[in-house]
């Protein structure tokens, strides 16, 4: 009888330590899974601060290049503008393809009043005869 106490306790003990190690195993797994978590989070949260200082960086430079084609279309407006001025009159297809091309693109872009001064003028011109 005290063999098989002793061999129902050693079964018992080696189970218990087999439980034990099997807990401590799943608790290191779930460590293991929660620091990829962790890392895959920091990994990205990284990519996304990338993406925010990729995006303040297109939309710097888009600004840059707004601004450059509406310098470049006031320019137009006014050289091309005083040229219709001074000649003093202007045909149908000029005055629509002036207001189409130039003016209306840059009034919508937020152009100064100083374009709409011009196509007033220009509005004002007679019409030339074909």
């Amino acid at each position: 009888m005290q063999i098989f106490i002793s061999v129902l306790l050693g079964a018992l003990g080696g189970g218990l330590l087999s439980f034990i190690q099997f807990l401590i195993t799943r608790k290191d797994k779930k460590e293991d899974m929660t620091s990829d978590l962790l890392d895959a989070i920091a990994d990205l949260k990284q990519e996304l601060q990338n993406t925010k200082k990729h995006m303040e960086d297109e939309e710097k430079e888009s600004k840059i290049l707004a601004d450059l084609v509406r310098g470049t279309a006031y320019d137009r407006i006014c050289f091309v503008g005083r040229q219709y001025l001074e000649k003093g009159e202007i045909d149908f297809d000029e005055r629509e393809n002036f207001r189409k091309y130039l003016y209306n693109p840059y009034h919508a872009a937020g152009g100064d009043g100083t374009a709409e001064k011009i196509m007033e003028q220009i509005d004002k011109l007679p019409l030339k005869e074909h």
